[in-house]
Formats: structure tokens, C-alpha cells, sequence
């Protein structure tokens, strides 16, 4: 990772946090992860170090001397905005003792998420539309089937935290795999099955 950059990683098991924190957290450069998680980038700070679990469980800072994967560049969504400071309030947070993260409002290491706000609501809708646009832009030899395994598995996640039902997920993602011509190549049989492979494995994953 380049020292100009600073790296906010938040994993599957911080998704509460995020979803808590979305509001306050400054639109900056961001990409998901292999594993449904996100990395946001910052300028760098002075004075910040790596840290794991400071923040939140799941949430870690890479900082100078991390290192990190371009997911980008293994073709998973990002938003391309410009860098912006790291947070003043989220420093505070990053400078907890080892494993001191905020534990939540029931006070046993998890959150109660809050009423989605209208802005949560619309990021929520974006990153529909992004992962959809995987998978409807995937062509014969690029990986059709893997991506919309993939798909399934982000979309178990939502499921899991409650933004998105589940027959829903699988009207939107049968429709991304007939635009694709997953379903004219394999069959609606195989298309299904892919998908129910993609929401189970991703339904495990969760904590």
C-alpha cells in the first residue's frame, strides 16, 4: 500500500458498524472485497498506525506499513471519488486500546442497527445496482457463472442483515443472469443452482 494512502477495512463482521457509522463516514474512494467487505481509502494521516479491532470488531486501519489487495483490479465494484481526510472524529476511535471498540448499544460486542436513513436507503439501492452490473455485464468466457455466484453471496448478506428479502433477491438475480445469457448457456435448473450455491455459502459466512 502506497504511504499516501490510508486505509479503512471493514469485513463482514463490521457491517453493523458501517451500517451505524454510514452517515457520518465521508464519501471518499472505495471498492468491496473479495470477502463482502469494503476498504475506503483517506489521504494519509500523520501519527496513524495500523490497528485491527480498535474501532469496532471487523473494522481495522492500514495505515503506513500495511499492506492491502487492489480488489479493482480482480474486478470488483468501486466508486471512484476523490480522497478525502481522514475523519477527526474516526481518529479518536482508531486511537482505542487494542480490542476497546465500541461494543454496542446492547453491550456484548454487537450493534442494534438503527432505522435506515434515507441516505443508508440509497446506498443500499446503489450497491444493488452495482452488483447487478457484474453480473449483467459478464459475457461467455469471462467467468459468467463465478460472478453470479458471487453476486448470490453479497446478496445473502443484505439478506442477513435484514435490507433485502430474500424472494427478491433471487427475482433480481435470475433477471442479471438472463441478461447475461447465464440462463440461455446453462439452463434456469443450473442458473438456480448457482444461486442457491452463492445465498447458502454466503448465509454460512455470516458470524
Amino acid at each position: 500500500m502506497q504511504r499516501e494512502r490510508t486505509l479503512l477495512d471493514v469485513d463482514p463482521e463490521g457491517a453493523p458498524w458501517f451500517r451505524q457509522q454510514f452517515d457520518a463516514l465521508p464519501r471518499t474512494r472505495a471498492h468491496e472485497t473479495r470477502r463482502g467487505g469494503v476498504h475506503l481509502l483517506f489521504r494519509a494521516r500523520a501519527g496513524l498506525k495500523c490497528s485491527r479491532g480498535r474501532i469496532a470488531r471487523g473494522v481495522d486501519v492500514r495505515a503506513e506499513g500495511g499492506y492491502v489487495i487492489w480488489w479493482p483490479s480482480k474486478g470488483l465494484p468501486f466508486e471512484d471519488h476523490p480522497l478525502v481526510e481522514w475523519p477527526d472524529w474516526l481518529l479518536t476511535e482508531a486511537g482505542r486500546p487494542e480490542g476497546a471498540g465500541r461494543g454496542g448499544a446492547n453491550g456484548a460486542g454487537g450493534f442494534l442497527p438503527p432505522a435506515p436513513s434515507r441516505r443508508s436507503i440509497q446506498g443500499i439501492q446503489k450497491r444493488v445496482r452495482r452488483i447487478l452490473q457484474v453480473v449483467e455485464c459478464a459475457r461467455h468466457g469471462d467467468g459468467r457463472n463465478d460472478k453470479l455466484y458471487w453476486a448470490a453471496c453479497r446478496f445473502s448478506e443484505m439478506i442477513a442483515d435484514g435490507v433485502m428479502p430474500e424472494a427478491i433477491a433471487w427475482k433480481l438475480l435470475e433477471g442479471a443472469a438472463r441478461v447475461c445469457g447465464h440462463v440461455a448457456k446453462h439452463g434456469l435448473v443450473q442458473t438456480r443452482a448457482t444461486i442457491a450455491s452463492g445465498l447458502r455459502t454466503g448465509m454460512e459466512a455470516q458470524p
